[in-house]
């Protein structure tokens, strides 16, 4: 049976000459009347009708006619052998095969007819003598062209027919056997025809045919001897305990076969164990469907257990396997338990169906037990991650994190993990690069909520989305998937960089860090803006310093050795004689808080103990005009105040004089040399500096931003009215701003009048003063003293100043007595937002109608001094009170207050 056509009537008129027997030669040995009959049938039909009656006369042999009322189907060949060609044209199709009547009427009859000296012959000769193309028998006389699909969907014996068909089926590449009955004979001759050598078979499907078991095992291991069959469909066939032993020595020798289907096979016990072992060896096989097998039906006499785990060996040691389907196998718990062992060891498999199962697939293709916790963590926390029936590789999307100390506060960590909500939270363990810490992962269509940790600590990263999970109420990091995956194609495998199951998570506990806030970062806070202190700044710093001052140019040092050594010195004080230096030029709100005046300098020496009493202070002026003096014009500082690096010339210059001569005792004949500057310059400092530091309560500005500033307190409550300080600082900045073109920035001025327009410092001397030394001691050092930008405030700037103003001062305790209680205990961070609340009030209010921030005509009454006048009057009032029923004799009299303690 093979699947064939007919080309039309009209097209088949004229036989072409030298392929067939002309029709008006009679061969020798007919009667009369059967050349006329002949003749007739040979005028009416069609051509191709003509030559089939031709080739059986070629032989000798005429179709036994059936007499009147036969079967079905003598009528018509009675018809045409009579002349009557009605309904001999038509085509209709037959188990999928298309004939035209008289083939069909000559395949229906053949017990009637002499099958074994007829049929095979006239079948063979019509392919010996026709153009065969691909799914067709008749076709039109071109070019010779073998058959490439072969249907078997016709009931009979398929030995002859293949026997017979000659080079017909040399290059059948596609056996189909759908649905249909296969004898015993013909599945022999299929499996010697599967098992020939020149056969070039490649797919072979016999899905729901009807076969007996040892037929279905002589086809099967037929494919032991075949190395063309690429694609085996055994779907839906009684297969028995043989055919699987069968498949077993097939899948071992055999590894050609790239795609096995023996789903609805009934594949349990013993025949499971077999297919395993088949499996374990093959090294061929990329995709295996075993769907709707009993594979965990309990088996008389065998242990399912032993049976499946041979199954997850197969699965551990198979390394080419790519798609795996066992879905509705009826696996429990304890099977899938077994499975998911072999499994956690494959990396190829990319595909893989766990529908109907006790088990599902995390993101990893991990195999997790349905309503229980993750397998692979005893301690995973009690929100369930992303898991699917369905595990396909091209649903996911491979995405790299990475963190270093630019991107996140990680510190000296030595192993980082990152924890994904997909995941249900476990630590992934990732890889240590030289600036950081990365893992390549695969993500599914999702959103994916994580954040990184060294086991105690949580960290997120600054360059990634942050969100507040709705969950938690926390802040995480946020990644959406849902439409960035590539739903078709395919990945590369040779470039990708991840495979499933490559790695395990991390055994760590992770319920204390789930809920855990995130640590917090300076560069994702409110001060991101500004940039932070390292050794490297203050000594690019200190360095523009030492190069503009004239030190060398004047001999003060000898050589670049001595500079080199000051510098090494000097690198870790700087920060606190800036903040001397500024503490000095701020003091006075009449003068330039950026230059030291001479008075200023000479108040300075006088405090530090420079000069006692009323001591000789020539040497003094005589050093500051020399170190005021300019070698070069164009050299833009004040020529009345010192600067910030003539500062520093000076302090060498008086350390020279004061300690240059330490080793006159050593050299009696008066050549001693001068002491190194660094030596000078130290001694200077331990002795002279440091005391009137302490004294007046001057600290490196460092350390104020460290232990108050740049802590999570402070900048919550500076992010809480951000808006507010925004617009406060777009209000009154007029100076222009060195930072973005076209800006304004905070002057001093400025900041003076919203001091005080907002009632906090009292327009005296003393108070112009402190808010000076605020305004200086606010900014970072700048690396060139000589800029601009080191004369305005930035907004993070005028923020701390808000911050020292409250910690390092008292100016707002007559307007804000209510923050004493918060400073009282230490509370600085709470004071200060309750500050900002007060404060900013006044300036600005929320439009109910536009939601906007409106500023204030007229600023209205301070409520905190008013409602701390309510409460001294009601204390006082009580007071009273109570004073006039004790000497009413109502109340007794307080007991005596104990006697103060003594004055040291």
């Amino acid at each position: 049976g093979v699947r064939g056509g007919c080309f039309p009537p009209a097209a088949a008129k004229e036989t072409p000459p030298g392929r067939f027997l002309s029709p008006k030669v009679s061969p020798a040995g007919t009667t009369p009347e059967e050349a006329s009959r002949s003749a007739r049938a040979s005028e009416a039909c069609p051509g191709h009708l003509r030559r089939i009656c031709e080739v059986g006369r070629e032989e000798g042999r005429q179709p036994k006619v059936a007499p009147s009322g036969g079967r079905r189907g003598e009528g018509a060949y009675r018809r045409v052998a009579d002349g009557d060609t009605r309904g001999a044209t038509m085509t209709r199709r037959t188990r999928g095969v298309e004939i035209d009547n008289f083939t069909r009427t000559i395949l229906e009859d053949r017990p009637r007819y002499d099958f074994n000296s007829n049929l095979p012959q006239l079948v063979g000769r019509l392919f010996q003598s026709r153009k065969i193309e691909e799914d067709t028998i008749l076709s039109p006389p071109k070019k010779q062209h073998h058959l490439k699909r072969l249907d078997v969907a016709i009931h009979g014996d398929l030995g002859h027919l293949m026997n017979n068909m000659g080079d017909g089926l040399k290059n059948v590449e596609h056996i189909n056997a759908k649905a249909v009955t296969v004898s015993e004979r013909s599945s022999l001759a299929l499996a010697n025809f599967i098992g020939g050598r020149e056969t070039r078979v490649t797919r072979l499907d016999l899905e729901h045919a009807v076969i007996l078991p040892r037929s279905a095992q002589a086809v099967v291991g037929s494919l032991g001897r075949n190395l063309s069959c690429l694609h085996v469909n055994l779907s839906k066939l009684n297969l028995d305990l043989g055919c699987f032993e069968e498949l077993r020595r097939v899948l071992e020798f055999n590894n050609t076969i790239l795609d096995l289907n023996i789903c609805w096979t009934t594949c349990q016990g013993m025949s499971l164990y077999h297919l395993g072992k088949g499996l374990r060896n093959n090294k061929g096989l990329r995709k295996v469907d075993m769907s709707w097998n009993p594979l965990g039906k309990l088996v008389e006499g065998v242990k399912t257990e032993d049976v499946m785990r041979s199954l997850s060996d197969a699965l551990a040691c198979n390394t080419r396997l790519v798609t795996l389907d066992i879905s509705n196998c009826n696996l429990s718990v304890l099977h899938c338990d077994i499975l998911g062992q072999g499994l956690a060891e494959n990396t190829s498999i990319e595909n893989l169906y766990m529908e109907g199962n006790s088990a599902v697939l995390d993101t990893k293709g991990f195999m997790r037990l349905r309503g229980a916790r993750a397998l692979m963590n005893e301690n995973a926390h009690e929100e369930a991650g992303w898991t699917t029936d369905t595990w396909r590789l091209n649903d996911f999307e491979t995405y790299t994190f990475q963190i270093d100390a630019h991107t996140g506060p990680i510190g000296d960590a030595e192993q980082i993990y990152v924890h994904l909500s997909i995941d249900d939270w476990q630590g992934d363990r990732m890889e240590r690069t030289q600036s950081g810490f990365t893992l390549t992962r695969l993500l599914p269509p999702a959103v994916v909520w994580f954040f990184f940790s060294d086991g105690q600590r949580v960290v997120i990263s600054r360059n990634q989305m942050i969100r507040r999970h709705p969950r938690y109420g926390i802040l995480r990091n946020v990644l959406d998937m849902s439409h960035g995956v590539p739903m078709d194609g395919s990945m590369n495998r040779d470039s990708m960089l991840v495979r499933p199951r490559q790695a395990q998570w991390a055994n760590m506990e992770i319920n204390h860090i789930i809920k855990q806030e995130a640590e917090w970062d300076l560069l994702r806070s409110i001060f991101a803006s500004r940039p932070g202190y390292d050794r490297d700044t203050i000594q690019e710093a200190l360095e523009s310093d030492i190069n503009l001052t004239k030190l060398e140019a004047m001999k003060v040092v000898e050589d670049h050795d001595e500079i080199f050594d000051l510098i090494d010195m000097l690198v870790d004080k700087y920060q606190h004689v800036v903040g001397i230096f500024r503490y000095i030029a701020g003091k006075d709100p009449h003068s330039d808080p950026f230059g030291l005046l001479f008075d200023e300098f000479m108040e300075f020496c006088r405090d530090a103990g420079f000069v006692e009493g009323d001591g000789d202070t020539t040497w003094l002026t005589d050093l500051w005009r020399v170190t005021n003096v300019e070698l070069e014009e164009e050299q833009g500082n004040d020529a009345e105040a010192l600067s910030r690096f003539e500062f520093l010339e000076v302090l060498v210059r008086m350390a020279k004089k004061r300690y240059g001569h330490v080793y006159e005792g050593a050299y009696p004949m008066g050549n001693a040399p001068l002491a190194p500057a660094a030596y000078c310059l130290e001694k200077l400092y331990e002795d002279y500096l440091v005391p009137f530091a302490t004294r007046k309560s001057i600290g490196e500005l460092d350390v104020f931003r460290r232990t108050h500033l740049y802590t999570p307190a402070c900048s919550r409550a500076l992010q809480h009215h951000s808006k507010r300080l925004h617009r406060l600082y777009k209000d009154f900045s007029k100076h222009p701003s060195p930072y973005q073109r076209g800006e304004l920035a905070l002057g001093l001025q400025d900041f003076l009048k919203i001091l005080f327009e907002g009632e906090v410092a009292p327009h005296t001397w003393q108070a112009k003063g402190q808010v000076t030394f605020l305004f200086v001691s606010s900014q970072l050092i700048p690396i060139d003293d000589q800029a601009e930008h080191h004369t305005v405030l930035n907004f993070v700037d005028m923020c701390e100043a808000f911050a020292r103003m409250i910690i390092e001062t008292e100016l707002w305790k007559e307007a804000y007595p209510s923050v004493e209680e918060y400073t009282r205990n230490g509370e600085y961070s709470a004071a200060l937002d309750y500050f900002l609340e007060m404060f900013l009030e006044g300036f600005y209010h929320l439009d109910a109608v536009s939601g906007r921030l409106v500023r204030r005509l007229t600023r209205p009454k301070n409520l905190d001094r008013a409602n701390t006048d309510k409460k001294k009057k009601k204390k006082k009032l009580k007071r009273r009170r109570k004073t006039k029923k004790q000497r009413s004799g109502g109340l007794e009299p307080p007991p005596p207050r104990p006697p103060p303690p003594p004055q040291r």
